[in-house]
């Protein structure tokens, strides 16, 4: 019975020594209740993680979430029990008393494996959570060839940079478990048993972070239920994919809230505390900071770059980029009836590909398809690596549109919005694209394709750096300089904390 935080070799040796000895072995993990009942134990991987971590050893024949001593051995019939030699015999007896003589339990003590210690791998990591959060179900409903997994992927794309910068725990749920152990086979992992937000907030809350990064859709509700639980976690909340939007008051709820982000404050200062019914909330909203767009990061490290050759093929190729929002048919938008025939005439003479953002409505889609004839590729949410491979790309207005204009490929944009949508201060300006980006519609699109092939147009990159910043492929560093600065703060004001109880006179 133990806690096996972070389940290595030392647990591993011990289980094969037991192994040895017994019939049947049974490894019982304490629950994280247990742990944070002893106040001496806080895993910083939840019960569940460890459960899974002790049954891929192979070794034990049953491993149970168990931290009731006397219903452990009623349950399997206990009659041996296994513990490192770290702990003495009047140890042991300390901790399972009377239910030694009960059940006439034998005590064998197995040789303790020096230099690996869970309390030391506790402490070097930070008091950070990466959280791959639940999509709400009205969002998952229909999605293109996708799940609430693969979207979580879109998400743990922008975060797995800044996690090899910092390390931390990983928050998230048992479909994505593979995924993160594939990547970071030894990083701490809570995960999550319900995809109810409070019960979430809650088991988040006990494991006591300094910070909680997500990238959340509606972070008020977030907010809200962390101060309502009492949580003190700094919630820092990052773009993920394709930003380079403003960010509305619709994202927060209430009316004090302001309206945008100021872009040009460092990151660290862009704070300011949601007022919920509990109090006031720390919430750091870094969607909109011009050094916060890290997805783009790892692409120009492994040699991407935005200046491109046309590609060697024979028969033209279009890509399309469109928006992945569920007005798109009142607002005719590039997947709306109204784009149809334009798109079929060009896949008569055109290699056309379609790549959804991972949030794009599948019968939408297939109606597109039917329609059209183009080819639909993965819903990935890196549409930006297929820039470089087509003669030109057509997007609406999205965050795919301003990533394509970072390469030189030539872009059309799909005339669809009104002033209304397009506000006079948003950055780049309608004119400044107007004089570069040619700007179809449905009657004038296949023309226009056809006098952008061939064409290169560096011109783009400096309208797309208006809207989204420098992208130079250290968005990740900024970041995470911001992070451990706040981290830093967090670690100041927990000593300070410490310091004044202990000076505190009795009473």
């Amino acid at each position: 019975m133990g806690v096996f935080d972070f389940a290595h070799d030392g647990h591993r040796a011990l289980l094969a020594h037991a192994a040895q000895k017994c019939d049947k072995l049974i490894v019982a993990v304490h629950t994280d209740a247990w742990c944070r009942s002893c106040k001496t134990i806080l895993p910083a991987n939840s019960e569940l993680e460890r459960l899974h971590a002790v049954q891929a050893f192979g070794i034990a024949d049953q491993v149970v979430l168990l931290s009731d001593r006397n219903e452990l051995c009623q349950r399997f019939s206990i009659t041996h029990i296994f513990h490192g030699d770290d702990w003495s015999l009047d140890e042991m007896r300390e901790h399972w008393g009377r239910l030694l003589d009960r059940y006439r339990l034998q005590t064998v003590l197995l040789p303790h494996t020096d230099g690996i210690s869970s309390t030391e791998l506790r402490q070097r990591v930070p008091r950070i959570g990466w959280w791959l959060h639940p999509i709400p179900a009205h969002i998952l409903e229909g999605l293109h060839g996708t799940d609430e997994s693969t979207l979580r992927l879109h998400i743990f794309d922008a975060l797995r940079g800044l996690y090899r910068e910092l390390g931390g725990t990983w928050i998230l749920f048992e479909s994505d478990r593979a995924r993160i152990r594939k990547e970071f086979p030894s990083a701490p992992c809570v995960l999550l048993q319900t995809c109810d937000l409070p019960a979430i907030v809650r088991q988040i809350a006990s494991f006591d972070y300094d910070i909680l990064v997500t990238s959340q859709l509606n972070i008020f509700p977030l907010a809200t239920e962390l101060a309502e639980c009492g949580s003190k976690v700094q919630l820092v909340v990052l773009p993920h994919g394709r930003s380079g939007k403003k960010v509305t008051q619709k994202s927060f709820g209430p009316a004090h809230a302001p309206r945008y982000l100021q872009r040009d404050k460092p990151l660290v200062e862009q704070c300011f505390e949601v007022k919920t019914a509990a109090g006031p909330f720390p919430l750091f909203d870094w969607r909109s900071a011009n050094d916060s767009y890290t997805h783009l990061d790892d692409f120009l490290a492994r040699g991407g770059q935005f200046e491109n050759a046309a590609p060697s093929t024979e028969r033209p190729r279009i890509l399309l980029l469109p928006t992945w929002g569920p007005y798109a048919h009142d607002k005719g938008l590039l997947l709306a009836p109204r784009w149809h025939a334009a798109v079929a005439e060009l896949t008569r003479d055109h290699e056309v590909w379609l790549a959804p953002h991972p949030l794009c409505r599948k019968r939408m889609l297939e109606t597109f398809v039917t329609h059209t004839g183009v080819t639909l590729l993965e819903a990935t949410g890196r549409s930006f690596e297929l820039v470089p491979q087509v003669h030109c790309a057509i997007a609406d207005l999205s965050g795919a549109f301003f990533e394509a204009l970072l390469f030189d490929t030539p872009v059309v944009f799909a005339e669809s919005c009104t002033a209304s949508t397009w506000p006079d201060d948003y950055s780049p300006t309608r004119r400044d694209l107007e004089a570069a980006i040619p700007f179809a519609t449905p009657e004038t699109l296949a023309t226009l394709v056809r006098q952008q092939i061939g064409k290169r147009k560096p011109q783009q990159h400096t309208l797309a750096t208006k809207r989204l910043g420098t992208i130079d492929g250290s968005a990740t560093q900024h970041v995470a300089a911001a992070l451990r600065e706040l981290l830093a703060r967090s670690e100041q004001r927990r000593r300070l904390a410490q310091l004044l109880q202990e000076t505190q006179p009795p009473g």
